[in-house]
């Protein structure tokens, strides 16, 4: 029988949905492997709290896709969309992901895949938005 392992599996969906920015990516199957990962690897990957209070999403609206992208760089936020969205308008989300903090787990496993930081983003699995954000989005255009 042979055993998937679950950080191996993660890294290639996190290298799958990193290089797909002009296709479909399912990102169903991202929130798949990272809720397999151990909870060990979960809390490694988890950004600092006080970085939370800095990271803003580039958009063009609210979507409700399972997997979002936070970075902490306004200017390059700005340039994924025209409204700019800060962190702290989330409800809840089921995990966290620190792409610099990948970046070095991958290195230290041994890993080749290529896993990119160049946003410093951090990835939002399972967002919820705050109920009153959509009728409020419009605090956040910046054209």
């Amino acid at each position: 029988m042979n055993e998937v392992n679950p950080i191996s599996a993660f890294f290639k969906e996190i290298t799958f949905y990193q290089s797909n920015h002009y296709g479909y990516y399912n990102r169903s199957a991202l929130v798949d492997a990272f809720n397999n990962l151990p909870s060990g690897i979960k809390k490694y990957l988890l950004p600092d709290e006080k970085r939370l209070q800095s990271l803003w999403r580039g958009c063009d609206g609210l979507s409700e896709t399972r997997v979002v992208s936070f970075t902490s760089n306004k200017g390059i936020a700005h340039l994924f969309g025209a409204y700019v969205i800060p962190f702290k308008e989330l409800e809840s989300y089921s995990g966290l992901v620190d792409t610099a903090k990948l970046r070095k787990l991958n290195d230290r496993l041994g890993y080749k895949f290529n896993i990119g930081d160049d946003e410093s983003e951090v990835l939002v699995i399972q967002p919820i938005w705050n109920k009153k954000l959509s009728s409020n989005l419009r605090q956040y255009f910046v054209g």
